[in-house]
């Protein structure tokens, strides 16, 4: 069952990645990461739908977005998975947030956090450039 839902998750991610990038490559650094933010946050739900999945067969949240990959409760494309870390941030042993951290291949490099809250659904993005 779970590998249909990754499959769906797959697609819902390659449709929502294409959407930010319609009309082609953006022309400057702000518009790329501006695209990149948006991408990082259509997969923080997705994360959030895998741990939802993994907890009703497990009883438990997972301890890592690389658990849920290993056990094939979620699969990432290559793109965001070079730009972005996703992490959890836990109480105990719920995860509370889920984090996209920027990496330097993302445009306009590192300094850029995006932030799931599970309880709420916001999102938080902060800009910490050196």
């Amino acid at each position: 069952m779970h590998k249909t839902v990754i499959l769906i998750i797959m697609l819902f991610v390659a449709v929502t990645t294409c959407s930010c990038y319609q009309g082609g490559k953006s022309s400057t650094e702000d518009e790329a990461a501006t695209a990149s933010v948006e991408d990082a946050k259509s997969v923080l739900p997705v994360i959030h739908h895998a741990i939802r999945f993994y907890e009703q067969d497990f009883g438990k949240h997972p301890e890592s977005v690389e658990e849920l990959v290993e056990k094939e409760y979620l699969a990432i494309d290559s793109a965001s998975s070079s730009q972005w870390d996703f992490i959890f941030n836990m109480t105990g042993n719920k995860v509370k947030r889920i984090m996209a951290i920027s990496t330097d291949k993302m445009p306009g490099g590192t300094g850029y956090e995006v932030g799931y809250e599970l309880e709420t659904g916001d999102f938080s993005v902060y800009i910490v450039k050196p």
